[in-house]
């Protein structure tokens, strides 16, 4: 029941952000048309252009950093990796549906808000984030009382579920402690999950070390983000490493096994 009410607790906002969020991308799209038609085009002239101007190499690596500074949003699919184990029977369908339906929706959500940026012809201005310039220039010549609760409701319920979405850790931060502990990586103490002391101890110590992490960065979003993206991808590079080689393990005992049991008969 504890799971439950708070899955509807958090409803409203997921709620509220989904429907500012689809009104969000639409509405660019739907009063720039012609701009929208005209998109691939004109992303390819100037990519193309660039591409001449610095080098494709070049150009390669500014994406690469845009796409490591966007690496945030692969927090919800980060928790699903980490949490096969508390998914509903049958795990594996559960999680590869999850996966796909966090990956479609995120998609299309960054492709949208993407679209909607260069429609508006939008460029960063220090302290605001994208979303924001992006909330204002579409409701510049909207009336008062409509578009400024319009632009704040849809950032509070981002900012809500950024926060929301910043507790995904501490529900599995102490498993993965668990885990570590089993192979000597933390004090063995650790390795009992099931100890109330454990999962307890686990949340302090990652709240300490969040807010070491804090200080030290002093709060600097590109930092973290930046220390964030390099922790998931590590993540889902030695994830995906492992899975390779035990299942290059497995290939190979089974093929030794069909060997030895041919050359037997």
């Amino acid at each position: 029941m504890g799971l439950k009410n708070l899955f509807f607790s958090l409803l409203p906002i997921f709620i509220v952000f989904l429907l500012t969020h689809v009104f969000t991308i639409i509405y660019p799209i739907f009063f720039h048309t012609r701009e929208f038609v005209n998109m691939v085009p004109e992303a390819t002239r100037e990519f193309r252009q660039a591409s001449g101007n610095m080098g494709t190499f070049a150009v390669l690596l500014i994406l690469a950093r845009a796409y490591s500074m966007g690496a945030g949003t692969y927090t919800g699919i980060e928790a699903v990796s980490n949490s096969m184990v508390i998914l509903k029977e049958p795990r594996v369908k559960t999680g590869i549906r999850t996966m796909r339906l966090m990956a479609f929706s995120l998609g299309i959500t960054v492709l949208g808000l993407l679209v909607a940026y260069s429609l508006f012809h939008l460029r960063h201005i220090p302290g605001k984030t994208m979303n924001a310039n992006l909330l204002e220039a579409m409701s510049a010549g909207w009336n008062r009382w409509i578009g400024e609760p319009f632009v704040v409701i849809t950032l509070l319920s981002e900012a809500a579920l950024l926060f929301v979405g910043a507790q995904t850790g501490f529900l599995d931060g102490p498993r993965v402690i668990s885990n570590m502990a089993q192979d000597n990586w933390f004090p063995r103490r650790f390795s009992v999950l099931s100890d109330r002391l454990v999962t307890q101890n686990g949340l302090i110590l990652m709240a300490v070390a969040a807010v070491f992490v804090l200080l030290v960065t002093g709060g600097k979003v590109t930092t973290l983000v930046v220390l964030y993206s390099i922790n998931v991808f590590i993540t889902f590079t030695l994830s995906q490493a492992g899975m390779v080689r035990h299942w290059w393990q497995v290939k190979k005992e089974k093929g030794t096994g069909s060997r030895s049991f041919s050359s037997m008969v």
